[in-house]
């Protein structure tokens, strides 16, 4: 009796995991049209190495050093856009498209996120729908130095 207790248990956390993460994939499909970006840039790489801050960069922002949390970081001068995350967690959840007079650019969340599995699964699912959308893709992988 007290397995079939124990693989309830397990059943009710896998159909958890599977309600969130079709919630995630959802949100994404309504908040991003893939069907308009055929020729795109995927920007990848662990989590914390400034991809975001290099597409912030790409895309012309203005970009400021400042002290956050007694830290040296680059932000964005107008923090009514998209952030760049600073600190221990992951900011990027959602592949962000940012288009530029010369590509559109889709920030990926980082491998080695720190936010756990049904996150990583989503990411998994995002990276392949983007992917399959476009005609054509180029990677540009970011790592830490």
């Amino acid at each position: 009796m007290h397995q079939k207790s124990e693989e309830n248990k397990d059943s009710g956390k896998h159909l958890d995991l599977i309600k969130n993460v079709s919630k995630y994939i959802d949100y994404f499909d309504k908040k991003v049209n893939l069907s308009s970006f055929k020729q795109i840039v995927l920007v990848v790489g662990n989590s914390r190495v400034g991809k975001s801050t290099l597409i912030s960069f790409l895309a012309g922002d203005d970009l400021v050093v400042k002290f956050v949390d007694d830290e040296l970081v680059i932000d964005k001068k107008d923090d009514s856009k998209a952030g760049i995350g600073h600190g221990s967690k992951s900011k990027t959840f959602y592949p962000e498209p940012l288009i530029t007079s010369e590509a559109v650019y889709f920030d990926l969340p980082g491998f080695s996120d720190n936010r756990g599995i049904e996150k990583e699964i989503a990411t998994a699912i995002f990276f392949k729908k983007v992917g399959d959308y476009a005609s054509e893709v180029k990677f540009l992988v970011t790592i830490w130095w």
